[in-house]
Formats: structure tokens, sequence, C-alpha cells
């Protein structure tokens, strides 16, 4: 039985943009494909898995519809187009920087993770992305929070609701400063640890011999 064979990030992307471009891809899209499957596989997800496994699936054409995006027909959306229009719209009134926006149908949705993440690292919000019995959190371009890896992983279409929320900015935190009836109190306690002034501590003081020697 053969074993798995072990990619490195370069490999996975670079063999993912060569399927991509044998499935009919122009090279714009098949680099957005390369793309996301090396980030779900850096992520720990199988992005090979899923980039295969789209690249023969059926899809329809995507149309954008006030809040709600969906194929022009019967057949789902297409994760990587989808994907790639998300990072368009993000920041744009129909995307979902503005209001909760919902995808109808989407065919393997994980591969629009690495879409929404590079949008909201450029918005500096943190993403959320849900189907059913999936929920992932997106901030600084990687996953939060991924709750429902089965269903990460799932084949059948879903659909997609997206919501943004402003991130935790910790500088505020750090800025805070201690007030000086608190530094006092703490300052007393600190000096119950020292060592009483005498003739004896000061010939102990410091080193017995030279840092030199």
């Amino acid at each position: 039985m053969r074993e798995n064979p072990i990619l490195s990030l370069s490999e996975t992307e670079a063999l993912a943009l060569k399927a991509a471009r044998g499935a009919g891809l122009d090279w714009g899209l098949a680099e957005e494909a390369a793309f996301a499957a090396r980030w779900l596989t850096e992520q720990r997800l199988d992005g090979l898995g899923l980039l295969a496994a789209q690249l023969v699936q059926d899809t329809g054409p995507l149309t954008i519809s006030d809040r709600c995006w969906r194929a022009q027909d019967a057949r789902p959306l297409n994760a990587i187009t989808t994907g790639v229009a998300l990072g368009d719209h993000f920041a744009l009134p129909d995307g979902p920087l503005t209001a909760p926006l919902a995808l109808s149908s989407v065919a393997f949705p994980a591969l629009l993770l690495p879409f929404v993440a590079t949008a909201a690292a450029r918005a500096n919000v943190v993403a959320r992305v849900e189907w059913q019995a999936c929920h992932v959190m997106l901030a600084g371009a990687g996953i939060l929070v991924l709750e429902g890896h089965e269903a990460v992983l799932a084949a059948a279409a879903q659909d997609v609701r997206v919501t943004t929320t402003p991130r935790y900015d910790a500088r505020l935190f750090a800025a805070r400063t201690t007030p000086p009836a608190t530094m006092q109190d703490l300052t007393a306690l600190a000096h119950k640890t020292y060592v009483p002034a005498s003739d004896q501590s000061r010939r102990d003081a410091g080193a017995e011999g030279s840092d030199n020697a």
C-alpha cells in the first residue's frame, strides 16, 4: 500500500495551480484556487481534497442581489469564484462588512474561508462564517475559532451566512495606567522585603569578587 506523500506548502500550491489550470480555470482564477488550497492546508484542513472535489463539481454562475447571493440556475455556487467575489465586494454596500450576507447553496463552503479571512484582515475586523453544523471565526488572515470540523469538510452544498464584528484592540488595554495611590501601596509592601540599612548590610552589599576574573 502506498503512503500519502507529504508536500510542503509550496508544493501544495504548485500542484493546486497545475490542477486548476488542467480543469480549465484561467490563470488568475487558478492562482486564487491554489492560494485557497495552500491557506487551508496551512490551517491543517484538507485544502487539496476540497479543491479536487470542487474542480469536478458542476456549479452555476453567481448572481448578486441585495443581501443574498445565489446561482443563476439550480446548480450550487462555486466556492472559489464566490470567494474571489466576496474578497472584491467585502467592504462594498453589498458585502458583509456593512450587514450580514447570505450565500445560497455553496458547494464546498470551506473554500470560502481563505478569501473571507484575507478580506477581514484587510478591513481589521473579525468575520464569522456559518453553515449547517459549522461555525468559523476568522481574523488576522487565520482561523480564531472552528466548531464543527466534520461539517467543514462536508461535500453537500450549504446555505452560508457571513457577518463581521470589530476586532478586539489590545492596545486600548495596554495603555491603561496604574493610579498613584495603588503604586504607593505596592511600593510600601515591596519595601518590607528590603534589608534594613546597617554597617553589616553595607559591608555585605555587592559582589564579593570581580566580574573580570
